[in-house]
């Protein structure tokens, strides 16, 4: 309710892992994507869809890989930087920036799925 009204109507799907249907609600500059759990929705992952919208951090599409380093450290995953991805992982979440010839062209938050 606090992010207001969607820019386009909800996606809904059924849920591959859960009871109940998936969700990808879209609002100006990202999507929030939720799945179902005891009847509630949970949040899934938010992926930024243009550059209005950055991390707290500052982080925005059409950033730069270098500031992305200086910003989140070297402690991202190694293997998945070589195809222009860095990911930094916490125990409750994983922030993805993708990039392309040194450029953020996508920036998504995955939440991790309580055990």
């Amino acid at each position: 309710k606090a992010l207001g009204a969607t820019s386009k109507a909800v996606f809904e799907a059924d849920s591959c892992a859960y009871q109940g249907k998936d969700k990808v609600y879209t609002y100006t500059g990202f999507e929030l994507t939720t799945y179902p759990v005891n009847g509630k929705d949970c949040i899934a992952s938010v992926y930024f869809l243009d550059e209005t919208v950055a991390t707290p951090e500052g982080i925005k599409i059409g950033s730069k890989a270098a500031d992305v380093v200086n910003v989140y450290g070297n402690g991202y995953n190694k293997d998945e930087q070589k195809f222009g991805t860095y990911s930094y992982s916490t125990d409750t979440a994983e922030l993805r920036i993708y990039t392309t010839k040194d450029v953020v062209d996508g920036v998504e938050y995955l939440v991790k799925a309580a055990k």
